[in-house]
């Protein structure tokens, strides 16, 4: 009897052990589970808070340089381009390569075949050459891709540097891009600005986003958009 009492004492303290055993291991994995969850969401708010804040920031840098453009409106400019400023041989015009400066202390341009040189592209031109030192204070602080704006006469002025005719067909239309697009009047017509969905960098970096900040004229016509690109794979 006493052999049997002794031998049912120990089952059952083994039972308990055992199961005691299994409940610290089940507590501690479901521990283990829902601190590695509390730490995930955690780590993905962080982001989106981060996240969130760089694309605050590139719209306040985007609506920055859309109100110099608007004061650079103002100023007068010469009626003729600078030599620097070349008739290339499919028909765009194109803007020569300072070797004195780095890329991103000067900017390209491209205007189509299919736009005329007319004294208000000239004017374009002169006034949006302004900018460069701007987009280069933007390249040099934000983690940005491009800098540019593309008038209301097809005028792509980009900036870091870039042999814009190697990425463009000599008719494109720089004024049906999804940056000009949604941004005009039509698709925004409180004049704020947006963010484009993402789509392939038509230079070649990948996939990307752009912030586009209209720019008026004093008579409220529109004179092109002001863009900032940011590399997807960078947020």
């Amino acid at each position: 009897l006493a052999a049997n009492i002794i031998t049912v004492f120990l089952i059952f303290n083994i039972l308990s052990v055992l199961f005691f055993t299994y409940y610290i291991q089940k507590k501690g994995q479901t521990e283990a589970i829902q601190y590695a969850r509390k730490s995930t969401l955690e780590v993905i708010n962080e982001k989106s808070e981060l996240i969130s804040l760089a694309f605050e920031h590139i719209r306040s840098q985007t609506e920055s340089l859309g109100m110099y453009m608007e004061d650079i409106l103002n100023e007068k400019v010469g009626k003729n381009l600078s030599d620097e400023y070349v008739l290339t041989a499919d028909g765009t015009i194109s803007r020569k390569k300072d070797p004195k400066k780095t890329n991103r202390q000067q900017s390209n341009i491209i205007v189509p075949s299919t736009s005329p040189l007319s004294e208000e592209l000239i004017r374009e031109i002169n006034l949006t050459e302004k900018l460069d030192k701007y987009f280069e204070q933007v390249s040099e602080t934000e983690d940005t891709t491009w800098c540019y704006i593309v008038t209301k006469e097809n005028l792509l002025r980009c900036s870091p540097y870039s042999n814009l005719n190697d990425f463009f067909t000599s008719d494109h239309s720089q004024i049906s891009d999804i940056f000009y697009t949604q941004a005009s009047d039509k698709n925004n017509p409180e004049h704020q600005a947006i963010w484009t969905a993402p789509y392939y960098d038509y230079l070649g970096t990948g996939w990307t986003m752009t912030c586009s900040q209209p720019v008026y004229e004093d008579n409220g016509e529109l004179f092109g958009v002001i863009c900032l690109d940011m590399s997807v794979s960078k947020i």
